[in-house]
């Protein structure tokens, strides 16, 4: 077996010297750890676009009381949704048919829902969409209908 003869001194330094590198690599892995692990994809470049809502279904602004009501929404964003939201608002009446809200990390999502229309339902409805990204930029659309 192999002993290293050093004075008491010199194996001190030695192994102080060691001690601090092995100090150094372990907060450089830490620090390089940290600051790739964050969550903040992009953080520094600034996005001003609003998400865009396009809705699919309903065509008509015309429907009949007692028939169901399809309604199709994409939400879509450049970078990443935050937030969306559909509901379904009886104007006549200021009741809240439907009230859909998701959080939702993507670049877009679709909601598919429909509401079977009561033969007494008649008057104005209304379709409210809102998205949000996660840069707080809003949008909020809405699509008037009137039921007969």
């Amino acid at each position: 077996m192999f002993r290293l003869n050093l004075h008491s001194s010199v194996r001190k330094r030695w192994q102080d010297n060691i001690l601090n590198s092995a100090k150094k690599y372990y907060f450089l892995l830490v620090a390089v750890a940290t600051l790739t692990s964050c969550n903040y994809r992009d953080s520094y470049i600034l996005d001003d676009v609003q998400p865009s809502i396009s809705l699919i279904k309903p065509v008509s602004q015309n429907q009949m009381a007692g028939d169901t009501c399809f309604i199709s929404v994409i939400y879509s964003d450049n970078r990443a949704l935050h937030d969306v939201y559909l509901g379904l608002n009886d104007l006549s009446r200021m009741q809240k048919k439907i009230h859909y809200s998701m959080h939702f990390h993507g670049l877009s999502f679709r909601v598919d829902t429909f509401y079977i229309t009561q033969p007494g339902d008649t008057g104005k409805f209304e379709i409210q969409m809102e998205a949000s990204d996660e840069y707080s930029n809003r949008i909020t659309k809405r699509f008037n209908m009137l039921l007969q």
